[in-house]
């Protein structure tokens, strides 16, 4: 038997809309249809009752900090100063973990 893990960044680095974000997350969703269906086809030749999730597991990191009652200001400088999508996750205290494979 065997178990995939897959460790996936929750927010990709640079501008959601981006050409090169965009490019990333699609062939991020390329590779986890390919290994969901050749794990299905592995399965349907040996005659398992088993489902592809049953090997296959997928983990979105991310790092969430509490926010420090002291730091609080409204309105927040350091917020009001980003784009959209990066002021939402410096509000909600959520930044990206950088997953590297060699």
């Amino acid at each position: 038997p065997f178990h995939v893990y897959l460790c996936l960044s929750l927010y990709p680095e640079g501008e959601p809309s981006s050409p090169h974000v965009q490019q990333q997350l699609y062939w991020q969703y390329l590779t986890l249809e390919m290994m969901y269906v050749r794990i299905t086809q592995a399965l349907q030749r040996t005659g398992l009752q088993k489902k592809p999730t049953d090997y296959m597991s997928i983990y979105c990191l991310a790092n969430r900090e509490a926010r420090e009652l002291s730091k609080i200001q409204d309105p927040d400088p350091v917020a009001n100063a980003l784009p959209p999508q990066a002021k939402n996750l410096y509000l909600k205290r959520r930044h990206p973990i950088l997953i590297n494979s060699n």
